[in-house]
């Protein structure tokens, strides 16, 4: 199945992959200026097995990275008119448990960060629409109530008041 992303998603994805292939790098490098003395200096020597663990660390996130971004597919942004909730649409709630209004931008499969705060339509909370939260949204309409749960597993109610399509970042 293809992983849809936005274009602004998609070019952030793709820094946290040259950033993690840079730090890779310098781990390669640190590990060998720790070791350059003689075959010994690999035994007890944190800044060579501290070098090692990053490069481990780094190494897994750019495989990671690569797996998601072969099966990736970018996606334009939606029009205004769609009238259900899809990648790309900031929506407007009311959380009936809280009292409030809060904001959410349906993202791609993987969002960079979380976004704002949720306090309004310039900073709403990003969530993937393959995570929970974000599926539940999918296909949704105004005036649609149904329950969420958030990252601590809580649920709470919401209707959906409202539905933008996300202005593309430039």
């Amino acid at each position: 199945m293809s992983k849809m992303f936005l274009q602004q998603d998609y070019d952030a994805f793709m820094l946290r992959l040259r950033n993690a292939q840079e730090a890779y790098a310098r781990a390669g490098q640190e590990s060998g200026e720790a070791c350059h003395q003689s075959a010994e200096t690999t035994h007890d020597n944190f800044p060579y097995e501290q070098a090692m663990r990053d490069m481990d660390l780094y190494g897994r996130m750019i495989r990671n990275c690569i797996e998601i971004l072969n099966e990736a597919t970018v996606v334009e942004s939606l029009s205004i008119s769609s009238k259900t909730v899809q990648i790309g649409h900031v929506v407007k709630v009311a959380n009936l448990e809280r009292n409030c209004v809060e904001w959410y931008r349906i993202g791609s499969f993987a969002v960079p960060e979380v976004g704002g705060d949720g306090t309004s339509a310039e900073s709403p909370f990003s969530i993937s629409y393959a995570g929970k939260m974000g599926s539940a949204f999918l296909g949704r309409k105004i005036n649609d109530s149904f329950r969420l749960f958030d990252l601590r597993n809580n649920d709470f109610i919401v209707v959906i008041l409202e539905l933008t399509a996300q202005p593309p970042v430039v």
